[in-house]
């Protein structure tokens, strides 16, 4: 009896603390929408993005505390185009060497690796953002829940492209262009609205 208790004291710390899991990403029923402008004049485009196979979140007893969201850089598509030879030449000058570059970046990537509690039900998410090969620093609040079994994060990320080498017709690398060309700047800032759940 004396030793079924020590040993019950001895075990009870680990059994207390739950360890990480990692939670797959139901890519089915998650999404990814882009938003990107010109800078100048009104004029901006729509889109989404697939989530790939391999994105997680890890979940230490019910709370999520990291995980990486990938996302496939070829499955760019425009929303908001009716012309279908249009909508193919924006997503392909999109997937190209001016932008994303996806035959060398296929994929781009969010790695949390910080989870702070923020007002009642979001999170302030912490960690690296990858596109095309270039890392930097990213802060996202997102709204954090649970449906079923499945977790939920809800949240908007901008970002400046030109950070991570992507400069094409930005007025920051090319200032003349504001004499010569205003209705070719295109908006540095491209925002990010996710809505992922796992499975």
């Amino acid at each position: 009896m004396l030793r079924s208790m020590i040993a019950l004291f001895v075990l009870a710390p680990s059994l207390a603390l739950a360890a990480p899991t990692k939670v797959s990403i139901d890519t089915v029923n998650s999404r990814v929408d882009w938003h990107g402008s010109k800078a100048v004049i009104k004029d901006s485009h729509s889109g989404t993005v697939k989530i790939a196979d391999s994105s997680f979140l890890t979940v230490e007893g019910d709370k999520v505390t990291g995980g990486e969201i990938v996302v496939d850089m070829t499955t760019v598509n425009d929303t908001d185009l009716t012309d279908p030879a249009y909508k193919a030449k924006l997503e392909g000058h999109l997937q190209s060497e001016d932008f994303f570059d996806t035959k060398k970046y296929k994929d781009a990537k969010f790695v949390i690796k910080k989870v702070t509690p923020q007002t009642e039900g979001t999170q302030l998410f912490e960690g690296d953002l990858t596109v095309r090969g270039v890392t930097q620093p990213a802060k996202v609040t997102a709204t954090v829940g649970k449906e079923g079994k499945a977790y939920t994060a809800k949240g908007k990320l901008d970002f400046d492209r030109t950070k991570f080498n992507i400069k094409y017709n930005s007025k920051a690398a090319f200032p003349d262009l504001i004499k010569t060309g205003k209705d070719k700047i295109i908006a540095d800032k491209i925002d990010l609205e996710f809505n992922v759940k796992t499975k």
